[in-house]
């Protein structure tokens, strides 16, 4: 183990503690909030360790330190992850440190969902189920926005301005990582109940040298499918289109409004329309066959 030491910009330290590195360029694990992050992040740092190789959610880490990225010196982020030789995972967005690496020759894999289901999902995650940080500004912040939401009806929420990080996160993603090279992009929808399909992608993409028993154990391990929603749990529901159950038609419609590039560019179709799921502006990785072979 090494450790790693992130200045902040208030003059303190975050110190991490990180596995050595791997020979290799790195890999990158993107997937936006509440689409399953927790999810492949558990996953990849699973087929990781199976594979012999380092992986680090440094996110994560910052963050059950009581700070954000945006709290870090940037350009201590910036030489972390141009370190190579892991397997680096916990990214909800593409934060200004990434700008100046070149990561065109980099494996990346992206994890995207439905927007009203990523927006009824984190109203109930601020709301009631989301770790708090163990200290720092991170924790009274959410504090502050797990007050406003439990004060809140769930279409009032979300059509707020404590949503709009959701939408920058979405238009970021768009505008500066689906232009790379490498990237592969899956949807929450077409993965969540083909897990020994997707491991086995994974593996592929990120060149994880994982047997069949070990994936297929994985892909076991992480296989969660609550009988009945339960709102105060993490892992609340796992089935597609939910907002169908919580939300008016009105703030639907609004929603398809605000989020009309993103469910276009990942072909998600309007509620309530007759048209098929519109093909994707940007090529999707999807199981091809019934059962994973």
């Amino acid at each position: 183990m090494v450790q790693i030491s992130l200045a902040t910009k208030t003059g303190g330290q975050v110190v991490l503690d990180a596995p050595a590195a791997h020979g290799g360029p790195s890999s990158f694990a993107f997937a936006l909030n509440k689409a399953g992050s927790v999810l492949l992040n558990q996953l990849v740092s699973d087929l990781a360790k199976a594979a012999g190789r380092p992986s680090l959610n440094v996110p994560s880490a910052l963050f059950m330190a009581g700070e954000g990225d945006d709290g870090i010196d940037q350009r201590d982020l910036t030489a972390l992850f141009s370190e190579p030789g892991y397997v680096f995972t916990g990214f909800r967005n593409y934060g200004s440190y990434l700008e100046p690496i070149d990561l065109s020759v980099n494996p990346k894999l992206l994890l995207v969902r439905d927007p009203r289901d990523i927006l009824v999902s984190f109203y109930f995650s601020v709301a009631r189920s989301h770790a708090l940080p163990n200290g720092g500004p991170g924790r009274e912040e959410l504090l502050r926005r797990r007050a406003f939401a439990a004060a809140s009806d769930i279409d009032t929420y979300l059509l707020s301005d404590q949503c709009d990080k959701i939408r920058r996160n979405y238009d970021g993603i768009i505008d500066k990582l689906l232009v790379q090279r490498n990237l592969t992009v899956y949807r929450y929808e077409d993965v969540i109940f083909r897990k020994r399909w997707w491991v086995a992608d994974i593996c592929r993409r990120l060149e994880l040298r994982v047997g069949f028993k070990k994936r297929w154990k994985i892909a076991r391990k992480h296989d969660v499918r609550p009988e009945k929603e339960k709102p105060d749990q993490h892992i609340r529901q796992v089935r597609p289109g939910n907002f169908r159950r919580h939300l008016r038609p009105e703030t639907i419609r609004e929603i398809e409004r605000r989020y009309a590039a993103p469910m276009e560019c990942f072909g998600y179709r309007p509620f309530n329309s007759c048209r098929p799921n519109s093909a994707a502006r940007h090529p999707i990785t999807r199981p091809s066959t019934p059962f994973f072979l």
